[in-house]
């Protein structure tokens, strides 16, 4: 068994190698071992005290020292300002699409849920553009667009004719508010006065009197007419069969090509 045991002081330390006496009772042999194992005496000298406290300043030197360098902050700064340079203006425009996209999805599923009571009730359902949607009286509204909200009635029971008013018995069943901000633009059919939809009881529309329904629906907002990517235009075409269901065009050649012209 090996002992490396200390028998001087800190300067001229000397390392010992005991072995067990072969005779029991007898002292252990002590023998140096400086000379036969100077790489053990070494590592062994590298951990006494008065060397670990020159370490350990040291170390604590270097970890004073250490920073940044002006050209380091300065690389850093470009290469930041580069990344939001790229990053900002395609989060806005992901934004914008978002904001496109749930403003065609609220008036369209407002559009389904019209025809969905129509055949429900058996009743003639209107939806309609309405500026004073969150008013007790609400009305269509022939100076208003469906970007500056909508309402959904009961708009007479057969054979009760509707008229694009609630009135008599007529039940507001929904009321929405303005479409999201960024959607600026809002164009319907040529010779529409009052922006509508009515659906009859099997859920096909109709027209109400020498009112002109509403049968495209172009929806842009401050993009105009761009490419978002893939094709796909940032505006929105909404064109309502005479079945009653609405479908959406989003591409570009679709969106530019509607009987309203793009955006």
């Amino acid at each position: 068994m090996l002992h490396c045991v200390s028998h001087s002081g800190p300067a001229d330390r000397v390392f010992y190698r005991h072995r067990e006496p072969k005779i029991a009772g007898q002292p252990y042999e002590k023998t140096p071992i400086s000379t036969i194992c100077p790489a053990i005496c070494a590592a062994r000298r590298k951990l006494l005290p008065d060397d670990l406290a020159d370490r350990n300043m040291a170390a604590m030197n270097r970890k004073r020292q250490s920073g940044f360098s002006i050209l380091e902050v300065l690389v850093t700064l470009a290469i930041v300002a580069i990344l939001m340079g790229i990053g900002i203006p395609s989060f806005q425009n992901l934004m914008d699409t978002n904001r496109m996209a749930a403003a065609v999805n609220d008036l369209v599923g407002g559009m389904h849920a019209a025809r969905a009571e129509a055949i429900k009730r058996r009743a003639n359902i209107t939806i309609c553009a309405s500026s004073d949607w969150n008013t007790a009286d609400p009305d269509c509204d022939a100076a208003a667009h469906f970007g500056s909200g909508w309402i959904m009635f009961v708009d007479g029971v057969p054979p009760v004719a509707p008229n694009a008013d609630i009135d008599g018995p007529d039940e507001l069943l929904r009321a929405h508010g303005p479409l999201a901000g960024t959607v600026d633009a809002i164009v319907v059919d040529a010779g529409v006065t009052v922006p509508y939809l009515s659906y009859a009881p099997t859920g096909f529309t109709q027209q109400i009197g020498a009112l002109v329904p509403v049968n495209n629906i172009q929806i842009c907002d401050r993009r105009g007419n761009v490419d978002t990517g893939g094709g796909i235009a940032a505006g929105r075409w909404v064109n309502v069969a005479v079945t009653g269901r609405p479908q959406i065009f989003s591409q570009q050649a679709d969106v530019q090509g509607s009987p309203l012209g793009g955006c």
